[in-house]
């Protein structure tokens, strides 16, 4: 997970567990009396440079970093 005033990126070894935590996500915060960016909230598939299984081109950028999506 990487936190930045109010922007966070969390990564997840499998999918289900992101799902899961996209799901929860909303009740949790709120509980505080917070929300979640609609345009913003959302899984990403990260694949790496190069990879087989790369189906396109689009990016994801964060803090400086860009990722490719799969």
């Amino acid at each position: 997970m990487v936190r930045f005033a109010d922007d966070v990126v969390m990564g997840f070894k499998n999918q289900r567990d992101a799902q899961r935590v996209l799901e929860a996500l909303p009740g949790r915060l709120n509980r505080f009396g917070l929300s979640a960016h609609p345009d913003k909230t959302r899984l990403v598939r990260f694949v790496k440079p190069g990879g087989s299984d790369r189906k396109g081109s689009d990016t994801f950028d964060f803090l400086g970093l860009t990722a490719l999506l799969g």
